[in-house]
């Protein structure tokens, strides 16, 4: 009987990180800080870096646009803790669903209809519509979208696929 072939341990660059994490970084991880889009306070920022918040949702109203949102986010970004030698990823998000559910608005931002007027468009219109949505996003630093739908599940599914492949 031949001996067992050792079993390899890949470690990734998450796993890297995540075993460098104290306690309390890791915990941070798991609790969403909600800062203002429009005027985030020092307070506020300085509460989601000493407790090692991972995931941001901006919230209120913003009609800064992408380039003013941009510039908040990335500051949010340089405040992340550095393990391992790598700056721990940040999730942030915002509510973005359309109508009068648009936290940010603004040069660069398309206004989202509501998921009514949505819901009468074919799923590849609200794929392609939802695409370009979430590429402005993107360049505004929006990396979590936490849209939802009413609407019927192949327009929910449509939506869905436009988030996934921004343009």
């Amino acid at each position: 009987m031949a001996a067992a072939a050792p079993v390899a341990s890949a470690t990734t660059c998450a796993d890297r990180v995540y075993n460098g994490m104290t306690q309390a970084q890791r915990i941070g991880q798991l609790f969403m800080g909600g800062v203002s889009a429009a005027r985030p306070s020092a307070t506020d920022l300085r509460t989601l870096r000493d407790r090692h918040v991972g995931p941001v949702m901006l919230t209120g109203r913003s009609s800064a646009g992408t380039t003013v949102t941009r510039k908040v986010v990335d500051g949010f970004r340089g405040q992340a803790d550095t393990v391992a030698g790598h700056k721990v990823g940040l999730l942030v998000s915002t509510d973005q669903e359309g109508g009068q559910v648009q936290v940010l608005s603004g040069p660069g931002l398309s206004t989202i209809p509501n998921a009514l007027t949505q819901g009468g468009w074919s799923t590849s219109t609200l794929r392609s519509r939802a695409a370009g949505w979430a590429g402005r996003l993107k360049s505004a630093g929006v990396n979590l979208e936490r849209a939802t739908s009413d609407s019927v599940a192949s327009h929910s599914g449509a939506f869905a696929a436009g988030f996934s492949r921004p343009t």
